[in-house]
């Protein structure tokens, strides 16, 4: 009859192949949490009304006849 000894002994040479695995595994978990987490704390540091303002000024230097509307002048 086989007990459970047996059935871990079995196994026993891929003991670190899994171990290697589920902390390979929760590592890429931790960082799938924590870099969502960061980049929105960076957002609420930096308010993003001045993020706008800042891309808006940085496209009008790249585009300047695009971001100063045209007046048309009668007379």
């Amino acid at each position: 009859m086989v007990n459970l000894r047996n059935v871990l002994q079995y196994y026993r040479s891929y003991w670190s192949l899994s171990l290697f695995s589920i902390s390979a595994s929760s590592l890429f978990e931790v960082i799938d949490l924590a870099v969502p987490y960061s980049i929105g704390q960076l957002l609420n540091f930096y308010p993003i009304s001045r993020l706008t303002v800042r891309c808006k000024d940085s496209w009008s230097a790249l585009l300047p006849s695009a971001a100063k509307p045209t007046t048309a002048s009668f007379g």
